[in-house]
């Protein structure tokens, strides 16, 4: 845990293997990690120095770990290798409900109006409403499926018009959000893409991989507006 504006180390938080996903409670009361280990950490932030509360259920390296309601800030998600995308309490440091997907889950991501989740998962991208868990939307990307890789990534725009995927192929895909049409398919990247998001005024999205690149698109006329190359010795796992 650093501070943001010395940038000076408060607190170091050791685990046993390679620590894949961290976020903090909206209150910042509490911090959950995930990993190798396939166990979560559950971390008060207000005694650094306690033992953290270890939540079992995944069975391998976990992915991602998302809280997902400013309003009940103990609520948070957890996905990875295992194909379940699980809800969990921090007040009773339980599993409130699991969800079961068709390959592993690598991404998750709560929608700003916190009504949407939007997983990405084995070859397939669906969307879930956060009251209930119910699945709205699912639509597999024939493209990435015939290859045989997975979505690595998949963000909504924030008026629901569309929503952008990636994976292994290192292609960015557009999608209608309603039909699930693929609309563009935008070329430049020259490795795996592991991160795509739209940003809060949904003209542009970026995504970012194994190329050492950021690349921003113009949502609006399907043209690359902007690449930031990483350093040269930055790598993604």
């Amino acid at each position: 845990m650093w501070d943001a504006l010395t940038g000076d180390e408060l607190f170091e938080w050791t685990h046993r293997k390679i620590v894949r996903a961290a976020d903090w409670a909206p209150d910042s009361t509490h911090l959950v990690t995930g990993g190798k280990e396939g166990l979560l950490r559950l971390f008060d932030a207000s005694r650094p120095d306690a033992e953290p509360t270890l939540l079992e259920g995944h069975t391998q390296t976990i992915k991602v770990v998302k809280f997902v309601d400013s309003q009940s800030p103990t609520l948070f998600l957890s996905g990875g290798e295992d194909s379940t995308l699980r809800l969990w309490d921090t007040r009773t440091a339980s599993e409130v409900r699991q969800l079961s997907f068709d390959g592993s889950v690598n991404s998750v991501e709560l929608s700003r109006d916190k009504r949407t989740v939007t997983v990405a998962a084995g070859a397939a991208v669906s969307f879930w409403e956060t009251a209930s868990y119910e699945c709205e939307k699912r639509y597999t990307l024939p493209v990435i499926e015939a290859n045989g890789y997975g979505v690595n990534s998949a963000t909504l725009h924030p008026d629901r018009k569309a929503f952008v995927a990636a994976g292994g192929n290192f292609y960015v895909y557009v999608h209608d959000y309603e039909t699930g049409e693929e609309l563009q398919c935008n070329k430049g990247h020259h490795g795996p893409v592991y991160g795509v998001r739209f940003t809060p005024s949904g003209n542009t999205y970026a995504s970012g991989g194994d190329d050492g690149t950021i690349r921003i698109w113009n949502y609006a006329t399907n043209g690359e507006a902007e690449a930031a190359v990483a350093a040269p010795e930055a790598e993604t796992e």
